[in-house]
């Protein structure tokens, strides 16, 4: 553009001024930085980054640094700005401009520049992935006697915690086996591809096992190559049952003095032939008030115990050890060479004979009843 204007009132001497004006072509370059990162989930962003600006004229030629222009991105000016009254033209040739990153960003990638469509644009880039972990569980073991009171469930649940809150994961389901191994409905038992982090602190993760009635749980927990591994237990204790064993004497409180000091019994599991001894022999006495109690199991494969007691071993009647065998009760009689039993001591039922290898022993060739002698012939 120009511009011009007379000087001098003296037409013949006045001054033309003439001036011709050019406006330098100017522009701008904006960056944009772009960060992902999961939105900063392990809480490393840095606060800022500069980046240089720096130029060219031929597209071949090596980049200029402009040393004096830095801009500096952050959170405040949403990591964006522009480089201002840039020269477009130089020497008649065009400018172009790019930008570097000048900040050492730590635990992520090397930067990427992807240009504008208007030419005047940058977008970098910075990429980090985050950290991940994952979480598996397992039944370790049921401690309840082998399943004595068949309370075992036939499926247990887990939940997966974050934070002391349940997450949004889904909850595995495990098939109890009768031998009491657990094996998973699914393909998976556990959780995997878990984020670390978030906002920059360390998720805690924990396992919560659904309520199994009659049953404590409790867990483990070990740590490898980022997985982390709960194992359940799940505890019972087992239904306990009191049993009292009292000696009741029917003697007119021992007149003739025949009581024995003492009787042996012993506490069985079932009755008849399939009954099994339990614990040890009990001695019962006027020092005990011929009473003796013992704490036993409630039930056995989930089933409630029948428990029977018998009188067992020697008894002592009238100064007299008599063999007290564990069915039925043997004597030798006057004149017989096989023995014969009483099915209890002190009762008249008629006697039958036992074998040979049942016999024990007796004062010899004579009845017993109460641990008294009876006359020869009595029935």
């Amino acid at each position: 553009s120009y511009s011009y204007g007379m000087e001098g009132n003296d037409p013949l001497k006045r001054t033309a001024t003439i001036t011709n004006t050019y406006t330098v072509p100017r522009t701008s370059f904006q960056v944009e930085k772009i960060w992902e990162d999961a939105d900063n989930q392990d809480g490393i962003r840095p606060n800022e980054v500069q980046v240089q600006l720096r130029y060219k004229t031929d597209k071949d030629a090596e980049w200029i640094a402009l040393g004096n222009r830095i801009l500096t991105l952050n959170a405040e000016n949403e990591w964006q700005g522009d480089f201002t009254d840039l020269l477009k033209e130089y020497n008649n040739q065009t400018i172009i401009y790019d930008v570097l990153e000048i900040t050492d960003v730590e635990g992520y990638g090397k930067p990427v520049y992807t240009p504008g469509s208007n030419g005047n644009t940058i977008y970098i880039t910075n990429s980090h992935t985050p950290e991940t972990v994952s979480v598996s569980v397992s039944k370790e073991k049921w401690e309840d006697d082998n399943n004595r009171d068949g309370l075992r469930p036939e499926t247990v649940t887990f939940q997966l915690y974050g934070n002391g809150q349940p997450l949004s994961r889904p909850v595995l389901t495990f098939n109890v086996a009768d031998d009491g191994t657990t094996s998973p409905e699914g393909e998976s038992s556990g959780w995997t591809n878990l984020p670390k982090y978030y906002a920059g602190r360390e998720i805690s993760y924990s396992v919560v096992e659904s309520p199994v009635a009659g049953y404590t749980s409790s867990y483990t927990t070990s740590t490898e190559g980022g997985n982390t591994h709960f194992a359940f237990t799940n505890t019972h204790e087992p239904a306990q049952r009191e049993i009292s064993i009292t000696k009741v004497w029917e003697d007119d409180n021992d007149r003739d003095g025949l009581r024995s000091k003492s009787v042996n019994v012993q506490l069985y599991k079932g009755e008849d032939i399939a009954k099994t001894p339990v614990g040890e022999v009990l001695t019962l006495s006027a020092d005990n008030n011929w009473t003796s109690t013992v704490t036993v199991p409630e039930n056995e494969n989930g089933a409630r115990i029948v428990y029977s007691v018998e009188e067992v071993g020697y008894t002592d009647f009238n100064g007299h050890k008599q063999r007290r065998c564990l069915y039925c009760d043997q004597y030798p009689c006057a004149g017989k060479d096989k023995p014969y039993c009483y099915q209890g001591l002190g009762r008249s039922e008629r006697p039958r004979q036992c074998p040979a290898r049942q016999r024990c022993a007796s004062p010899e060739g004579q009845w017993l009843s109460h641990g008294r002698a009876l006359p020869r012939g009595d029935k």
